[in-house]
């Protein structure tokens, strides 16, 4: 089943990293930064990519750098085929 605070929470990050930032490739810190700016607790931000990751909605193509996946509906998003990498 999956959460609700997940869904919101990876949402609103989600949105704002492609929406109001213009990313569809990010680092982690960029993501930590994203959070404070939203409010969302630095502790969970980990938590919030994994949920991404699992929900194919993020491909993580190494440590601490990420894409948003074609899967997401948001943006201009990229394929694993177009980065070389798979999902987790």
């Amino acid at each position: 089943m999956k959460s609700t605070k997940h869904t919101y929470s990876g949402l609103r990050l989600l949105r704002h990293l492609v929406g109001q930032e213009g990313l569809n490739i990010f680092s982690s810190q960029q993501v930590q930064q994203a959070a404070r700016e939203l409010k969302i607790e630095p502790g969970y931000v980990a938590e919030i990519l994994h949920y991404l990751q699992k929900e194919s909605w993020i491909w993580r193509l190494k440590r601490g750098l990420y894409a948003v996946s074609s899967e997401s509906g948001l943006g201009t998003a990229v394929r694993p085929a177009h980065v070389g990498a798979s999902p987790i």
